[in-house]
């Protein structure tokens, strides 16, 4: 809970470290108090939800701070129209992109469910899957906003 105020609190005064530390502050509590569940498929859907509800809360919060920014610097009408375009654009990719993300990690999570190796136990399954839908994150976001900076259309 301290996690999401502190968040909350970032958003409020527009600073994107206090953001990231407060989305930081939830996603580790949030992974504290879940240590000791059983895996199994509802738990693995729960996890797998809460985990692609963080992260889009994450960038969503994120992307306001952003056009908040862009307004401060707007003069005209012609980039209040273009900058409503971003803010519908943007919503759509950044959810059709997380939908993406969080079925291919539910398929990953069921593919791992069925294709067990090995006594191990379930505390280190959590931590396996946690580790591989936390690895379609990075890839998702890398792609969303790290790549995108590098190849910028003239």
């Amino acid at each position: 809970m301290t996690g999401g105020l502190v968040s909350i609190l970032g958003l409020y005064l527009e600073k994107t470290r206090i953001l990231d530390i407060g989305t930081l502050l939830l996603v580790s509590s949030f992974f504290f108090l879940i240590r000791d569940i059983p895996f199994n498929y509802l738990n693995l859907i729960f996890i797998l939800f809460m985990i692609f509800f963080f992260f889009e809360l994450w960038i969503f919060m994120k992307r306001e701070l952003f056009v908040k920014e862009i307004e401060k610097d707007l003069i005209g009408d012609e980039g209040i129209i273009y900058l409503e375009e971003y803010k519908n654009h943007s919503a759509r990719y950044y959810v059709k992109s997380l939908f993406m993300g969080l079925f291919v990690s539910a398929a990953g999570g069921m593919i791992a469910v069925h294709s067990f190796i090995g006594p191990f136990p379930s505390g280190f399954n959590l931590f396996l899957n946690v580790l591989f839908s936390s690895m379609v994150l990075f890839g998702l976001y890398s792609v969303m906003f790290l790549v995108p900076k590098y190849f910028i259309l003239k």
